[in-house]
């Protein structure tokens, strides 16, 4: 199997654009003592749109072992009490 990582880097603070307000903003946070079955979500639910595929088959002991490396942290946007999922615009 094939996998591609890509990133995404931001290099001057100039480049940053000022993003349009919504009605009810999205909070964002540090994990603090993050489960390895809640990340497999995150993992899946933020992924699935993306073939994310390279740890779908991954045991406990191996989200463990990832969640438990030197400088592991894992933020997560919520909205509405639930993870922010990216949303969809309705065409038309």
């Amino acid at each position: 199997m094939i996998v591609t990582t890509t990133h995404l880097e931001q290099d001057y603070p100039a480049d940053l654009r000022a993003a349009r307000e919504t009605a009810e903003p999205a909070l964002i946070g540090r994990v603090g003592e993050l489960a390895p079955e809640f990340s497999r979500f995150l993992y899946t639910a933020v992924g699935g749109d993306w073939y994310w595929l390279d740890r779908r088959g991954w045991n406990l002991a191996e989200w463990v072992a990832w969640l438990s490396r030197p400088g592991s942290e894992t933020w997560v946007a919520w909205f509405h009490g639930a993870p922010a999922r990216r949303l969809r615009r309705a065409r038309g």
